[in-house]
């Protein structure tokens, strides 16, 4: 009988063969990109990884140093970009333009950005508002973790935000580190927060600055400003911040706010009108175990009643378990932790004066704090620990790579219960062959590039990687496998156009 193309057959063979084509070069729903250049734009750059990026991927770095950017970097996308550390990797605005831009047309997209320093960014003349010269942030899902936030300036006639503005959002920010930022026109020298609730742990607030050069309703909150939001914050430190012309040197609530504060410790602050640690006006703010010592003029104006179980230099009539009498503060300094803090002396007059907090177990710097059951807390962010209360615990984790291929970075010291990201990147022409940590191997997640967690360090790692030339037979090269599939698929093809 005569051979016949059947076209059904020829529709299925060309069906298998896409579809093994499409699987043999897809990068499945995420992957891992890695930048290797420190460039503004171009391949390997930062930017680059961020616009090729689909969601779920992870942006990890081969590289540190400084970023410096021309314009600022918009994410829209489901993404998580994990730094080598704060003090190995820099994206900076140049005092030239924003850093980042998390935003998305209807919906709010989920962002992580973790162990980096974002700094010099400045919101001015390119955005109409200026408004967040680190970050502007219109999502509920960014979380940004060990980050630092430097030097960064909302500049313009009406820019909120020196460092991060959050607009009907609420991101988690923990251990980060808000210095020198600052709104020259607006609110809220490091945070403005406007109709958001965002989560603050463990962060610290030094010497940022609001100040005011046109309007006399604005230059509120030197630390953070919140307009029609509530904010949660706990554990964290307030040093040195200014509001110069207005209200708020701390913290600045306006506009029906509703601030939940929780150990936190106010020092050094300032401002021109009131509330040199807090001020509320037309908000009710619940303030529980925190210190305002030290800061100068009136440490808290309106919402008195809020205030429970403090440190207040002065008193504060209108509160309950108010203490005034000296909670001997040190120096801001590294006493432990990813952020520095304020301790106390032993005979502070915040040590055990405190009230348990559900759910709450450590201090800002990660160590514990008494269980609910087992005693007081002590009242501010740091909780003291007589003999040990200044020990500082940290570990090295060492990283070594055989030619063909880095690991970034090459070894990092590691503050107790934190975690280090390492990203494994083979030269061209090269894939990872086998990596090995503490001496045992794992399995690489992918041929050609990954990203290894030490989560919740308590030692002392080792983390080792060899990479294999493509051509040398050690493996399977991922340029090859579209021409395998092809292979694959002929004899389908054969068998499909061939009908008796």
């Amino acid at each position: 009988m005569k051979q016949l193309r059947h076209p059904s057959g020829i529709v299925l063979s060309v069906l298998i063969m896409f579809v093994l084509l499409v699987v043999a070069v897809s990068p499945g729903f995420s992957q891992t990109r890695i930048v290797t250049s420190l460039a503004d734009s171009g391949a390997g750059t930062l930017r680059q990884a961020v616009s090729d990026a689909q969601n779920g991927d992870t942006i990890g770095f081969a590289v540190t140093g400084t970023i410096t950017l021309s314009s600022q970097i918009s994410i829209d996308k489901d993404i998580t970009i994990l730094g080598p550390g704060e003090d190995k990797l820099t994206v900076s605005g140049n005092n030239s333009c924003r850093v980042f831009k998390v935003d998305a047309l209807f919906t709010y997209p989920t962002v992580m950005i973790s162990d980096l320093t974002i700094a010099n960014g400045n919101a001015g003349g390119r955005d109409t508002y200026g408004n967040g010269g680190g970050i502007c942030n219109y999502s509920d899902n960014l979380a940004l973790e060990n980050v630092t936030f430097e030097s960064n300036t909302a500049n313009n006639t009406q820019g909120d935000g020196g460092a991060v503005y959050n607009f009907q959002a609420s991101p988690t920010m923990i251990n980060c580190t808000f210095f020198n930022n600052i709104t020259n026109n607006g609110n809220g020298g490091a945070i403005c927060n406007n109709y958001s609730s965002p989560n603050v742990i463990n962060c610290v607030f030094a010497v940022n600055k609001a100040q005011n050069r046109y309007y006399e309703s604005y230059g509120h909150g030197g630390g953070i400003c919140n307009s029609h939001s509530s904010p949660n914050l706990s554990n964290c430190t307030f040093y040195g911040n200014i509001a110069s012309l207005s209200n708020g040197g701390g913290i600045c609530n306006i506009f029906d706010s509703s601030s939940t504060v929780t150990n936190c410790t106010f020092s050094g602050n300032r401002a021109y009108s009131g509330g040199a640690g807090m001020y509320n006006s037309s908000s009710s703010s619940a303030v529980i175990n925190c210190i305002f010592w030290g800061d100068s003029g009136e440490e808290i104006h309106g919402g008195e009643s809020g205030f429970s179980y403090c440190v207040v230099e002065g008193g504060l009539p209108g509160g309950s378990h108010i203490i005034d009498s000296d909670p001997k503060l040190q120096v801001i300094a590294d006493n432990g932790g990813p952020t520095q803090t304020i301790a106390l002396d032993p005979d502070s007059s915040a040590i055990d004066a405190g009230i348990a907090v559900d759910g709450m177990t450590a201090d800002q710097r990660g160590f514990p704090r008494p269980s609910v059951e087992g005693g007081s807390f002590d009242i501010g962010s740091y909780e003291f620990s007589y003999p040990s209360n200044k020990i500082v615990t940290g570990y090295t984790i060492t990283a070594t790579a055989s030619a063909g291929g880095t690991i970034t970075p090459e070894s990092a010291d590691v503050t107790s219960g934190q975690d280090q990201h390492f990203t494994i990147s083979p030269d061209d022409g090269y894939f990872i062959d086998s990596i090995f940590v503490d001496g045992e191997a794992i399995s690489p997640d992918a041929d050609n590039a990954m990203i290894y967690s030490f989560e919740n360090v308590s030692a002392d790692h080792e983390i080792s990687a060899d990479f294999y030339p493509v051509s040398s037979g050690g493996g399977c090269s991922v340029s090859a496998l579209p021409d395998i599939a092809l292979l694959l698929a002929l004899p389908l093809l054969v068998f499909s156009v061939k009908i008796k």
